[in-house]
């Protein structure tokens, strides 16, 4: 019997992991294409890639980056992935006049860190996985990049 408790369970995680990344990959290249335009057009880009049911990525996003003065000039790329329903993201960017690139991708859970981590190493060459949300970068032009772990909402100097 728990053999085959096993066994389906494995079948059940299998269809699930494999019908997200299928979701998700579909989308990939526009996300790819979107963060290539911005890095090309920008000394400098920002990228902050959160998820909905993430309670840091939620107030990191919305007290921290948004709220950063560096991110309002016009010499700095910006761009947002974040994976949630469209109500939310799109009421959060719009009440902070958010003017940057934004992707948002339909969340599946503890897999929003797999796909988020594969599509930065296909557009950061040197990309080192993390096992942790929100993940926030600052690249330059030549695809540097440095990592911030999720900083109290009170340190608006984390960039």
């Amino acid at each position: 019997m728990n053999k085959i408790v096993k066994f389906f369970f494995l079948v059940c995680l299998s269809f699930v992991t494999s019908s997200c990344f299928h979701a998700t990959t579909s989308d990939m290249q526009q996300c790819i294409d979107l963060m290539s335009k911005e890095m090309k057009h920008s000394k400098t880009s920002f990228i902050f890639v959160g998820a909905q049911w993430c309670k840091p990525c939620k107030s990191s996003l919305k007290e921290q980056f948004l709220q950063n003065l560096l991110l309002k000039e016009d010499s700095i790329g910006v761009m947002v992935i974040y994976f949630s329903d469209r109500s939310y993201i799109d009421n959060l960017l719009s009440d902070a006049n958010y003017k940057g690139s934004f992707y948002r991708f339909d969340s599946h859970g503890g897999l929003d860190k797999m796909v988020a981590n594969a599509l930065l190493k296909k557009i950061i060459p040197n990309y080192k996985d993390v096992n942790y949300m929100p993940i926030m970068l600052r690249i330059d032009s030549i695809g540097n990049y440095s990592h911030w772990k999720f900083v109290r909402p009170s340190s608006y100097d984390a960039f």
